[in-house]
């Protein structure tokens, strides 16, 4: 899934004796409803099961017995599709899919954009505290979203406007979903509204679409509504409000939620600070797949702040954060904070040829300070071939990025 925007304010900044490692921004960022990845997945295949799907929440989870570990949720069933067609129900948990455990809905989606129309596939699924098996056959999309768009199917014009791609008819599409009461046609809408994705960009408008998301049960709807409060994009900034919001995304299955929780309550941002529910919250959403509340939950183990000092568990969520599927951004901080690692061997055997390689794909996705380390590693022949003159360019860069010791190590090597 993508992080529209840019960071809001600088990282925090711990010294260390080998190099600084460091936190995700310290500001909310804003999420789309549903990720980039989810919808690509969604639109690029041709056949579907006939049902909108969401995330798998906590409260989800509470209320069934046995509480799953994984799975997508039915929110609507399209008339004479192949899941009415089932007998599967909104509200239905499809735990795996022919066999193989469902991770999430991005894994879920991009699964079934394999597979063709007409295929038979097999569902494990939870209803209430009964797990039963299902076999449906696929049909082809294009017939059957506008069929159910037409006869007052929200999902079906949700999913309609999904195979449209950016433009003012898939909006419209997103609208009338929102109005036939589906909350992620709303949250959709929003997204358009708040970046100008089709349409013109209407900010105070796309907080209405979030907030009538959210009410309706969008879990990154009101994530997104959250952001714009906690930024005071298209109404007045309110951080209590915003928590209050991203609280609420948490609790029902947003991991990007819960992430932004960890950051209100560590910097006391619309309450008094709280970080140990910080803590539960990085945990939460580092579970649900966000890479920076990885790396956030990775900083903290390395600095020993709330929980006990622990290299090799630090280690181990800084590489979650960066070794993600294609399902997950990987977090460019968490690559170069387990590089640090590497070449220090905290946490880790020391390999230097694997902490050149974390810096190479962390300065290559604009980290400033993953540059300059490269750059040392590389002025120094240390882990990798020596190239001075490569070495001069990345501290260039690290400067250009806004990192002084960057600027620092340019001016130095500028000076032979």
């Amino acid at each position: 899934m993508i992080r529209p925007g840019s960071p809001l304010a600088l990282a925090l900044l711990l010294l260390l004796g080998c190099g600084r490692v460091e936190r995700p921004p310290e500001a909310p960022a804003p999420q789309e409803t549903p990720s980039a990845g989810e919808q690509a997945a969604a639109a690029g295949g041709q056949s579907t099961l006939g049902a909108h799907f969401r995330a798998l929440s906590l409260q989800d989870r509470q209320q069934l017995d046995p509480p799953p570990a994984g799975g997508v949720v039915i929110v609507e069933v399209l008339s004479r599709g192949p899941a009415q067609k089932a007998r599967l129900a909104s509200g239905d948990v499809i735990l795996a899919l022919d066999g193989a455990a469902v991770k999430g809905l991005c894994d879920f989606y991009e699964t079934l954009g394999q597979r063709p129309p007409g295929q038979e596939v097999k569902l494990s699924i939870q209803r209430r505290n009964a797990t039963f098996d299902a076999s449906v056959t696929l049909a082809p999309i294009a017939d059957l979203y506008e069929v159910s768009c037409l006869t007052g199917g929200a999902a079906g014009c949700l999913l309609l406007g999904w195979t449209k791609g950016p433009g003012a008819e898939a909006v419209a599409l997103y609208e009338k979903a929102c109005q036939f009461g589906l909350g992620d046609g709303c949250g959709m809408a929003g997204a358009a509204y708040l970046d100008g994705k089709g349409v013109a960009k209407d900010e105070p408008r796309a907080a209405t679409f979030y907030e009538r998301g959210c009410l309706l049960g969008s879990a990154p709807s009101c994530t997104s509504i959250a952001y714009q409060y906690a930024t005071g994009r298209g109404v007045l900034r309110d951080d209590e409000r915003s928590l209050g919001f991203y609280v609420k995304g948490c609790d029902e299955g947003d991991p990007s939620g819960c992430y932004n929780v960890g950051l209100m309550l560590d910097d006391a941002r619309g309450a008094e600070r709280d970080h140990p529910r910080a803590i539960q919250a990085y945990e939460k959403g580092c579970e649900g797949g966000n890479s920076l509340a990885c790396t956030n939950l990775g900083f903290l183990f390395d600095h020993g702040d709330g929980v006990p000092q622990d290299d090799a568990r630090a280690a181990a969520l800084y590489r979650q954060a960066c070794e993600t599927d294609a399902c997950v951004d990987s977090d460019p901080k968490g690559c170069a904070n387990l590089g640090i690692f590497y070449r220090r061997g905290r946490g880790v055997a020391e390999d230097k040829a694997r902490a050149v390689a974390l810096f190479e794909k962390a300065c290559g996705a604009d980290e400033p300070y993953s540059c300059l380390y490269l750059g040392e590693m590389l002025e120094d022949g240390e882990g990798v071939d020596k190239d001075e003159a490569r070495a001069a360019q990345l501290y260039k860069q690290s400067c250009q990025g806004g990192y002084q010791p960057g600027c620092e190590a340019a001016e130095r090597v500028g000076g032979r």
